[in-house]
């Protein structure tokens, strides 16, 4: 049995997990067990506590982002986008798409209608076709889907929904959510903060400085009313990049700042894009992009794609010379 004090401790490390005391003991047990049998010189028995309680808090981290332990329900859905693939994911090396949407349903224990924000974990180990979830989160699509749910300990209103094998998305008009495209995009305007460029360091997605990761897979999104000034996507395909302003500066004010990416042919926010579901538009497109905002591997701020709602459509310059080239090749064989 542990002392008093080690509960203690154990309380405090469990707190706002949903995980009861006696599963930290007998996870702290267990860790106590293994570190006195694989340590290879003779540890006090302070440190051995430390590492075992560290154990602890390790586990629960990483079950927070990799399981589920929520109800299954069916929600109504209103795609916010995806952010691409992850290969090697987690404990079991799953394939997972993290995917995110406006939902509708019975949310939350007192089984209470409500709305929030939720991001989705579907992993292909359930059966689910991670094609498709790509397709399908495409933003405004409106969509129904069983998930099991998680209220988030970290961000009011958003909730962690995990698939599983029963999960079936289905696009379909919804009796919940508004068919109507203005009134999808003030839903989604309402739901998700904008950012503005300005100020854009002091507008970070929130994240957890003990693991340095964004909390929930990245639900706290931000919305970016801008222009694509520029775009590039790699020679093998492998990513996509926007370059992207909006009206709170102009390009001379943030040369020489974080938002200034030194690689870029213009100066402007670099959005990171997944090339085969969001690089459809070229420059001059005009509209509201979506995702989490960071500071970047090199010290720039960047978002992390995760949707774009195009309110001034333009196609890819590559689709236009293309098309010219069509066209002038039928011309010339007529």
């Amino acid at each position: 049995m542990v002392s008093q004090d080690v509960e203690n401790e154990l309380e405090e490390a469990i707190e706002g997990s949903g995980r009861t005391l006696e599963w930290a003991i007998e996870e702290y047990e267990q860790n106590y067990e293994e570190i006195e049998s694989r340590s290879l010189i003779d540890l006090p028995e302070e440190e051995k506590h430390d590492y075992a309680l560290a154990d602890v808090e390790a586990e629960i981290t990483f079950q927070d982002r990799t399981f589920s332990s929520g109800d299954e329900m069916e929600l109504e859905i209103l795609a916010i986008g995806q952010a691409g693939r992850i290969d090697n994911w987690g404990e079991d090396n799953d394939s997972v798409v993290y995917s995110y949407g406006f939902v509708y349903g019975p949310l939350g224990e007192d089984g209470k209608e409500r709305v929030g924000k939720a991001i989705m974990v579907n992993r292909a180990s359930d059966g689910v076709d991670l094609d498709n979830v790509q397709r399908a989160f495409h933003a405004e699509n409106t969509l129904k889907a069983v998930y099991e749910v998680n209220e988030s300990n970290d961000l009011p209103g958003v909730y962690r929904c995990f698939s599983n094998e029963t999960t079936e998305i289905v696009e379909q008009e919804l009796d919940n959510l508004p068919a109507d495209r203005e009134d999808k995009l003030e839903v989604l305007r309402q739901a998700i903060p904008e950012a503005k460029l300005a100020n854009l360091e002091d507008q970070l997605s929130a994240y957890d400085p003990e693991t340095g990761y964004t909390y929930d897979f990245g639900a706290d999104l931000k919305r970016i009313q801008g222009q694509i000034v520029d775009h590039y996507i790699a020679d093998d395909g492998s990513w996509g990049r926007y370059t992207v302003m909006d009206d709170s500066v102009t390009q001379d004010d943030i040369v020489d700042t974080p938002l200034a990416d030194e690689d870029a042919a213009v100066p402007g926010l670099t959005v990171w894009a997944d090339p085969d579901f969001h690089m459809e538009y070229g420059r001059k497109t005009r509209g509201d992009f979506i995702g989490t905002v960071e500071e970047g591997s090199n010290g720039n701020i960047v978002m992390n794609l995760v949707g774009i709602i195009p309110i001034i459509p333009m196609p890819l310059e590559e689709d236009e010379e293309k098309a010219d080239s069509q066209a002038n090749t039928t011309e010339s064989s007529l």
